[in-house]
């Protein structure tokens, strides 16, 4: 007996589970290909990790022969040569040791003493003048790292004047952590921060700027001079650097006494390693503040970021 609809119907129930099967197959390939793709993506950020505690290691290692060799620092040195592009296994790397105290460290405003160094404060408002801002917002700094709430000058700030913003928050009452804390401390902006940022730096307790290093507009802060005497000094030591306090105090810039040595030096403890790290799957920036005390070099904090 011939029953063609039972055999129809039969295959349509093959096909059925076929169909079924393959349903229950592809949602389970397509997390597969995720799972690989997220292997993938995991191991290219581990790689950047670890390519980026290689760079600090070789930072170090560079660091340590320069402070074996002398306590003159400066910027003719092996230490202050940028890697462009450096080729490395699936990608590439760029990258340079910058002298944090070639800098103005924000925390060098307020003396061991817990209260505003004079010295630095001035040169502090030179500085913000320079790059276009008030200098009295050196007030509202001040007043972000002191431990009392009293307000200074006429741009000061304390607690009082934070707990007005839409979300409210408080002065640190401490040394600043970070030169991104800026933006929370009133009169500054995004804009301005960023308009400073490539002049100052954060470390921990007062710091001398190393003036063979320091950035014209750094060194016209810390001394008042004009833009002219400032290049001359700065086309000087690029062929000679100085030595010492002695050899500044015989310089055009610095003769006759006019400009406080003070908090001036010509060598360096402190420096930020910036680097940049691209790989197939992953590119990230990597920072390192390093201290170098003599021939010893160590990581103190280190940030990755996009």
């Amino acid at each position: 007996m011939i029953r063609y609809p039972q055999r129809g119907a039969a295959l349509v129930t093959a096909l059925l589970v076929v169909a079924l099967a393959v349903a229950a197959v592809v949602p389970w390939l397509s997390r597969e290909r995720v799972a690989i793709a997220s292997t993938a993506n995991l191991n290219d950020w581990l790689q950047a990790r670890l390519v980026g505690r290689g760079l600090e290691l070789w930072a170090k290692t560079v660091l340590a022969r320069d402070g074996a060799a002398g306590s003159v620092d400066h910027l003719g040195e092996e230490w202050a040569i940028p890697v462009a592009q450096l080729a490395i296994e699936r990608g590439r790397i760029s990258g340079a040791l910058v002298d944090a105290q070639g800098r103005m460290n924000l925390n060098s405003l307020m003396a061991a003493d817990g209260y505003p160094d004079p010295l630095a404060v001035a040169r502090f408002g030179r500085l913000l003048e320079a790059v276009g801002l008030e200098p009295r917002l050196t007030s509202a700094m001040l007043d972000w790292m002191d431990e009392d709430e009293i307000v200074s000058g006429t741009a000061g700030a304390e607690s009082a004047h934070y707990a007005n913003a839409e979300q409210p928050y408080r002065a640190a009452n401490a040394e600043f952590a970070a030169v991104s804390e800026l933006r929370l401390v009133a009169g500054f902006d995004a804009a301005s921060v960023a308009r400073l940022t490539p002049y100052v730096s954060v470390l921990p307790g007062a710091t001398a700027v190393n003036v063979n290093t320091a950035p014209p507009a750094v060194l016209q802060a810390l001394t008042g001079a004009d833009k002219t005497s400032v290049q001359a000094f700065a086309a000087q030591r690029k062929t000679r650097p100085f030595s010492g306090p002695d050899e500044l105090a015989q310089t055009p810039l610095f003769a006759g006494g006019r400009v406080e040595l003070d908090g001036l030096d010509v060598s360096s403890h402190w420096f930020e390693l910036k680097a940049r790290i691209e790989l197939p799957r992953a590119a990230s920036s990597h920072f390192a503040l390093i201290n170098r005390t003599g021939e010893r070099a160590k990581v103190l904090r280190r940030r990755f970021g996009p």
